[in-house]
């Protein structure tokens, strides 16, 4: 019994580490995407200019680390290891003279990883509720002093740690009912007091220093979720449960029965493992995992991804094509995965800081710098709380300097030299504008297509100018040739064909073979007879074409051995695409 708080402390620390090391790391990088924290006046000033701020500067202070992502996931475990601690002293206070259970004090630790299943909630929220509780531990041994220092706590703590200072009121409201040396009367009146000084003190503040924000603001947060006007639930509920700890833990006490802490354990784990399986949805975690692995390239972790599960959206599908184009397997392997036509090579604009940052990634690599730019500056300035991106402006910075943009690329170097983790590319990047020397962008600007890319144009005439400007442009290649796929546009695919006459057929990639079998089968051979189909190709899709003929429910395709092949999304899954959006069928 006396170890059961270590071993509780210890295992949720090794739990919330391996947590977001390994199951949800994309978070902890999600987090450090999203801001860019700076060690200059101004930005300080800024923070503490509204009420939570300086739990804001020092979750943004902390979640900066994040850019290391192990140690991001310690910083994680170690908040959350503080806040239980910091509920188990809490609940020592209730309990003088006896050891609580510390099954308890893991609950608020355990909600709030649930909570953060919303990749919009702060860690400034975690930081306020370790402030709140500090806070609360500092009252209770003040003494005589004690009804003073709540008066002037109530309003200091609002305004550092926002609207979590209710959840201090709360806690020492309930802590001073549970006191055996004060009256009945005296427990009541003293907590109606406080809560009332609370409410009034929290709406003059909110009326005078935050008149520019909504009056809800006051009680949800201004900075414990990036979408300000959204107030979750489970928020309210770890506050509550923050506060009521010094009740719930003396009536838990009372409970005895044989390994009841055991028992409380168990419970406290599994019921926590349930609510936090079920609060990170898997299709925007795995989105979001495959913007982590574009960030750090690790272009093969994305498709051993997809093999495992098959992007279903257009963000994801040219995630995946991006990873393929990136290792040169777009035209061998793009159709064993499920497509959304050609929406899922170049994702379509949408104002959000999210869906544009893999199309972006795939402009700047494919040569189109100035699209890649918009891309990134649009996704910057859709952030939600209207923060900056560490990761968003070194690339607009990397986009000015390649495009010969110095000037404008300083300043957003002068930014980015700031922080810690940025700084160092920041001082090479201006040393390289000093002299004069843009030699680490070479290839970029070899590749560089120089006019935008406008909405109304078609893609496909982009790459195709792109990769008639230089021959070695592989990558712009690929995704023309996918595109056309894509979009079953088999004129163009037999416009293009004198480009593959140049290799044996044997030697293409599989798909492109593919649809030369689709024109052979047409009667429509190949002017250049190193392109024809094999024997073994066409008798592959004579299997097919029979196949095809005689299914009575087509869409049992899919389920074939056909079913990553070429014809079968030309003929099965690029049908059912255009009838849903109302485009046009194949072109021949």
């Amino acid at each position: 019994m006396k170890r059961l708080p270590t071993i509780a402390t210890s295992a949720l620390g090794l739990g919330a580490f391996l947590f977001w090391l390994v199951a949800h790391p994309e978070w902890i990088s999600y987090q450090e995407q999203y801001q860019l924290f700076l060690f200059n006046a101004d930005y300080l000033a800024e923070r503490l200019s509204v009420a939570g701020g300086v739990a804001d500067y020092a979750a943004e202070f902390i979640t900066q680390f994040f850019y290391v992502v192990p140690l991001g996931a310690l910083l994680m475990a170690l908040i959350c290891v503080v806040l239980q601690r910091l509920c188990l002293l809490v609940c020592r206070r209730a309990l003088p003279g006896a050891e609580p259970r510390p099954a308890l004090s893991m609950v608020p630790a355990l909600l709030l990883v649930a909570h953060m299943g919303d990749e919009e909630v702060l860690p400034s929220f975690a930081v306020a509720l370790v402030m709140a509780l500090g806070a609360a531990l500092l009252t209770m041994r003040a003494g005589r002093w004690r009804t003073a220092v709540e008066v002037g706590m109530v309003p200091m703590l609002y305004w550092a740690a926002g609207p979590v200072a209710l959840a201090y009121v709360l806690l020492m409201a309930v802590h001073d009912a549970l006191r055996p040396d004060l009256s009945l009367r005296a427990r009541t009146l003293g907590g109606i007091a406080l809560a009332a000084y609370a409410v009034a003190a929290i709406a003059v503040i909110a009326q005078t220093a935050l008149r520019q924000y909504p009056w809800p603001d006051a009680w949800g947060g201004i900075n414990y979720h990036r979408n300000r006007l959204t107030y979750p639930a489970l928020q309210f509920v770890i506050e509550a449960a923050v506060g009521l700890m010094p009740a719930l833990a003396v009536g838990l006490h009372r409970i005895r029965l044989r390994h009841i802490g055991a028992v409380e354990m168990s419970v406290a784990i599994a019921g926590g493992a349930a609510l936090i399986a079920s609060s990170y949805d898997r299709d925007k975690y795995l989105q979001l995992r495959y913007d982590y692995l574009i960030r750090f390239e690790r272009w093969n972790d994305i498709v051993r991804s997809a093999e495992k599960y098959m992007p279903a959206t257009p963000l994801a599908s040219s995630s995946v094509n991006l990873a393929l184009g990136m290792t040169h397997q777009l035209g061998r392997r793009m159709f064993e995965f499920s497509q959304c036509g050609s929406d899922g090579l170049l994702c379509r604009f949408e104002r959000n800081m999210v869906s544009c940052v893999p199309t972006a990634e795939a402009c700047f690599r494919l040569g189109m710098v100035n699209e890649a730019m918009r891309l990134y500056f649009d996704s910057q300035e859709s952030i939600l709380n209207n923060r900056k991106s560490g990761r968003m402006t070194q690339r607009i910075a990397e986009a000015n300097i390649i495009c010969g943009r110095l000037g404008v690329a300083r300043k957003y170097l002068a930014d980015l030299k700031e922080t810690i983790f940025y700084s160092r590319w920041a001082r090479m990047a201006e040393r390289c504008i000093d002299a004069g020397d843009l030699t680490p962008w070479d290839h970029i600007r070899s590749l560089r297509y120089t006019t935008p890319l406008i909405d109304d144009v078609d893609p496909k005439k982009m790459l195709a100018v792109l990769w008639m400007g230089n021959k070695d442009n592989r990558m712009a290649y690929d995704y023309l040739m996918a595109g056309i796929m894509l979009d079953c546009d088999m004129q163009m695919f037999a416009n293009m064909m004198p480009t593959l006459a140049d290799t044996d057929f044997d030697s293409l990639p599989r798909h492109y073979r593919e649809a030369v079998a689709m024109f052979w089968l047409q009667g429509m051979l190949p002017a250049d007879s190193r392109i024809a189909p094999s024997d073994e190709m066409k008798r592959d899709i004579r299997a097919f074409d029979t196949h095809f003929l005689m299914a009575s429910d087509r869409r049992k395709m899919l389920k074939s051995r056909w079913n990553k092949t070429y014809w079968t999304y030309c003929l099965v899954t690029f049908p059912a695409l255009a009838a849903s959006t109302g485009a046009t069928t194949l072109k021949h």
